[in-house]
């Protein structure tokens, strides 16, 4: 038996396929967005040194080169700024070291293959706990963490990221570095829990 649509039920079916298709295209699009604008994450921070000032660790999780230029770093109450006026690629699956000054970089005695940027200025972190947020080049937020006290417990030990793919925000994702050295910063292990960096 030959099947027959009215104009009504035709208009309904077209609609629905339209917005069918939108949506669809919508999460590719949400999808896509997501992988290339988060996979920047902040491995490891160091806010209570002992010697030299203070740094940040990031990572590329992504499979494409990242330009950091006009990115920005800001605390709990919005002090911070810009991190690189240049253009500062990190290729995949590399770490970049933001540091306070020079010093501090020869301090770390980093690997040659690690790059860092030292920022036109410096924010303190708070000893006391604080909110990181890190923010592209079109001010949309790439990464953000947070830590307590319980972070600075440890004069000159560094904060390490447990998990790449876990959120910032848990604290239960975070630990103190139990290195030597009292960091990891740059490489590709870390040195807390049982979790291994990749």
């Amino acid at each position: 038996m030959k099947k027959t649509f009215n104009n009504e039920t035709m208009n309904l079916f077209t609609l629905s396929h339209f917005f069918t298709k939108t949506t669809l295209t919508i999460l590719a699009v949400l999808l896509l967005y997501c992988n290339t604008s988060s996979g920047i994450v902040i491995t490891e921070i160091m806010p209570k040194p002992v010697s030299g000032g203070e740094w940040l660790e990031l990572h590329n999780e992504t499979n494409s080169n990242v330009n950091l230029k006009n990115w920005s770093l800001f605390d709990a109450v919005d002090n911070g700024g810009i991190v690189s006026e240049i253009d500062i690629i990190l290729t995949p699956g590399n770490f970049l070291i933001i540091s306070k000054d020079s010093e501090t970089v020869n301090l770390l005695n980093l690997e040659p293959s690690v790059q860092v940027i030292i920022p036109p200025s410096w924010t303190p972190m708070n000893n006391d706990g604080d909110h990181l947020t890190l923010l592209n080049a079109n001010n949309i937020i790439v990464d953000e963490i947070e830590y307590s006290s319980e972070a600075c417990r440890v004069a000159g030990r560094s904060w390490e990221r447990i998990d790449y793919h876990r959120s910032g925000l848990e604290s239960n994702n975070w630990g103190t570095c139990a290195d030597l050295r009292g960091h990891t910063a740059g490489q590709t292990e870390q040195s807390y829990g049982c979790n291994t960096r990749h």
